[in-house]
C-alpha cells in the first residue's frame, strides 16, 4: 500500500513538472511576441518623428 501511494506522489509530481514546463514555454512565446511588437512600434514611432521634424 506504501509503494503505490508513493508512486501516486511521484506520478502526480511529475506530471505538475510538466505543465509547469508548459506554462514557461507559453510564457516565453509571448513575452518574445511582445518584444518585436514593441520593437515594431518603437521602428514607427521613430520614422514618425523624424518625419515630422523634417
Amino acid at each position: 500500500m506504501r509503494t503505490i501511494f508513493w508512486l501516486v506522489i511521484i506520478a502526480a509530481l511529475a506530471m505538475w513538472a510538466l505543465a509547469l514546463q508548459r506554462e514557461l514555454a507559453a510564457v516565453r512565446k509571448h513575452r518574445a511576441m511582445y518584444r518585436e511588437a514593441a520593437a515594431r512600434m518603437e521602428r514607427r514611432l521613430h520614422e514618425l518623428s523624424r518625419t515630422l521634424s523634417l
